[in-house]
């Protein structure tokens, strides 16, 4: 990794100013976009074919136009066939460190069980590096300031991740050690390990920062906490903060497609738009595109600012609902919730012979509001008028449980017949502890998606798909 050209990107992002309205932020957009759309034409197969065509005439993209043009869509002329050959190996030797032609390749089979790749040059790392310093590291360097104590320097951040990759480990610098903690390993959490290496920052995804919370809190005293890779569900952010003393558990919307998005001091998700364009497919069967609180869409996205791999109007299926404006008076648009994916929206059969859709909020708030007891749950899709139910429950306490679990089936039978599905039926099942090797989710459509792979799932950018 070139530390010279990381430098070099670190400087620029700092005397990067900030554009001061938003016709500025967009103007700023589109001239980073054309720069980087007559890049990829000169460089890749797929835009070269297409010409010199405005970005909004451009086709979307979602990850299997991604995966099937994979060989056109990257501009280092690596095939689709070496790349997963290589990250698969990574996989097996869990040494995430080779790279090819200094590119850094990783993999993740996503939520959806369909195998995707990562692509990152020297380039890509060293602006990602930047961007890291910059949004997550100096703010909070910047509050500490040069205090000379134990605690001060180095700023130490533990990654709690199920693999780790030369893209996170660019960002170690005299001033910020970074140390990878699998989670997928036997004998996570190592307390002793991390109370040593006693980390101002921690990040993972929030059942991993849970399991970590139960065992260790007491010994380790963070000054901001970070949930990646999975939806940051209400009842887990309250146990957090009060498990590990902090105001605000902070989040980070990053996936293979892009570093997304990250939460400002007042603990508003705000996308990063100084980094990626985002058109917005709003989702409530609506085509005006007034950017009302509350309203859903999926994100389209253009990161102008890689270069190895072309996200172009790349469509994701996150659910994303948009916030109000925010009080720290961010341009970048506030995001109220990372609600979940489209292809976890039950759809079940109405008695009128319609469809009722439920989105992943609405059956997330049925369970809470039921009970309070369950410390877990899954709620799934199993057949066209059938959810299966499972809860985490206490197992010293028999009586409670079975009043929890009774209100529970109830709440759903209440909602389904209010929303008039036709002959619901609700199952309940046996709690199973999902572990730490895939990413948990607790809502999940069953008639949309396709059989898990065995695969554990892993990627250099696994900041965030996200239920």
């Amino acid at each position: 990794m070139n530390r010279r050209k990381i430098l070099s990107e670190l400087l620029r992002e700092m005397w990067r100013s900030t554009p001061s309205t938003r016709a500025k932020l967009e103007a700023m957009q589109a001239r980073r976009i054309e720069k980087a759309l007559d890049f990829f034409r000169s460089n890749t197969a797929y835009f070269a074919a297409l010409g010199d065509v405005p970005l909004g005439q451009l086709p979307r993209m979602n990850k299997q136009v991604m995966m099937d043009h994979f060989d056109e869509l990257n501009s280092a002329g690596i095939s689709k066939s070496t790349a997963f050959e290589l990250a698969r190996r990574a996989e097996r030797s869990r040494d995430f460190s080779p790279e090819w032609n200094g590119v850094t390749v990783g993999l993740s089979s996503g939520t959806s069980g369909n195998a995707g790749l990562f692509l990152a040059n020297d380039g890509d790392k060293a602006r990602y590096a930047a961007a890291v310093a910059r949004k997550l590291l100096w703010p909070l360097m910047r509050k500490r300031g040069l205090r000379p104590s134990r605690r001060s320097w180095p700023l130490r951040a533990a990654l709690l991740f199920r693999s780790d990759s030369p893209l996170y480990q660019s960002t170690n610098s005299p001033l910020v050690k970074l140390r990878f903690i699998d989670i997928t390993a036997a004998d996570f959490p190592q307390t002793d390990d991390l109370a040593a290496f006693d980390p101002h920052v921690i990040l993972g995804p929030p059942a991993a920062l849970e399991l970590l919370a139960q065992t260790a809190a007491h010994r380790l005293q963070p000054e901001r906490v970070f949930s990646v890779a999975e939806v940051l569900e209400d009842d887990v952010r309250g146990r957090l903060q009060r498990a590990f003393k902090v105001p605000v558990i902070h989040q980070l919307y990053q996936c293979t497609e892009g570093f997304l998005g990250s939460t400002c001091e007042h603990g508003t998700l705000h996308l990063h738009e100084d980094m990626v364009h985002i058109e917005k497919s709003w989702l409530n069967g609506s085509s005006s595109t007034v950017a009302a609180p509350g309203r859903r869409y999926h994100p389209v996205i253009t990161d102008f600012t890689r270069r190895t791999q072309a996200i172009v109007r790349y469509e994701l299926n996150d659910i994303l609902v948009e916030g109000p404006p925010c009080p720290c008076g961010s341009l970048f648009s506030a995001v109220a919730k990372i609600e979940g994916r489209s292809d976890d929206v039950f759809e079940l059969h109405a008695a009128n012979g319609g469809v009722v859709r439920l989105f992943p909020d609405q059956i997330r708030n049925t369970l809470l509001v039921a009970s309070s007891t369950p410390t877990n749950f899954l709620v799934e899709q199993v057949g066209p008028t059938s959810i299966r139910i499972s809860l985490k429950l206490d197992p010293s306490n028999k009586a409670a449980n079975t009043q929890a679990s009774n209100r529970v089936h109830q709440a759903f039978q209440n909602l389904l017949a209010g929303r008039g599905v036709r002959n619901p039926s609700i199952e309940p099942a046996p709690w199973t502890n999902p572990g730490l090797e895939r990413k948990q989710r607790r809502i999940v459509n069953r008639m949309t998606r396709k059989p898990e792979p065995n695969q554990t799932e892993r990627a250099p950018l696994e900041l965030t798909e996200i239920t």
